[in-house]
């Protein structure tokens, strides 16, 4: 079963921390489309509260809770949501973490996969994660290679030809179509955050200084 985020977002306004939202809720909960953030990115949701942490992400923060001093509309939702691992980070919090950072990643690639990112050099500094991997693969046919053992199956026996690149693929496609081999890599924090900075930051810095205005989020299943 899959796993959600639900986020609010609050101000503090010189007395109390308020709900932007409030005006909004439908059936007690933000409608979707005025939503802040609502993205499935387990990466996230690690990096904010040690969620569904399958990367060796460092969290931000374990879970906190509720604030105490939560606004009442975003309480009141939470009595009849479902939900788990309640926490908040303020804007200033998520702006002094470190989102250069990098996580250890592996994943299984058939060998067509292999060959193309590795001729991009995907796994350079800075590199981004494989287009196509997977966390495990089985079956008949399947042939489970070492990542040493791929690199020869792929090498290109005929670089000074014309089409090699293409002509190559070919090669890998018809010869090697159920060979995998399991590849481990490092992907900046920034890079894998599910659109988090693009989405929801700028949105967030329009409402204030960045030590009073928070997101309130918890999880559900």
């Amino acid at each position: 079963m899959g796993c959600d985020i639900h986020l609010y977002v609050e101000k503090f306004d010189g007395k109390k921390w308020v709900h932007i939202q409030e005006d909004v809720m439908e059936d007690g909960d933000v409608p979707m489309e005025l939503s802040f953030f609502d993205t499935r990115s387990y990466s996230l949701f690690a990096i904010l509260a040690n969620v569904r942490n399958s990367g060796n992400f460092n969290p931000i923060s374990e879970p906190k809770g509720l604030p105490e001093d939560c606004s009442d509309s975003i309480k009141s939702v939470q009595d009849w949501c479902d939900g788990h691992s309640h926490s908040w980070l303020t804007l200033k919090e998520i702006f002094e973490f470190d989102w250069t950072q990098s996580a250890k990643r592996e994943g299984w690639m058939k060998a067509l996969d292999y060959y193309s990112w590795s001729e991009r050099c995907w796994r350079k500094e800075g590199g981004e994660n494989p287009q196509q991997w997977c966390g495990g693969v089985g079956g008949g046919g399947v042939v489970h290679v070492s990542e040493d053992e791929m690199k020869k199956l792929v090498k290109n026996p005929n670089p000074t030809t014309t089409n090699w690149w293409l002509e190559n693929r070919k090669r890998i496609e018809e010869t090697y179509p159920y060979h995998y081999c399991l590849v481990e890599w490092e992907v900046p924090y920034f890079r894998c955050e599910g659109g988090f900075w693009s989405e929801c930051i700028p949105r967030l810095l329009r409402l204030g200084t960045p030590e009073n205005v928070r997101i309130v989020f918890w999880f559900d299943s």
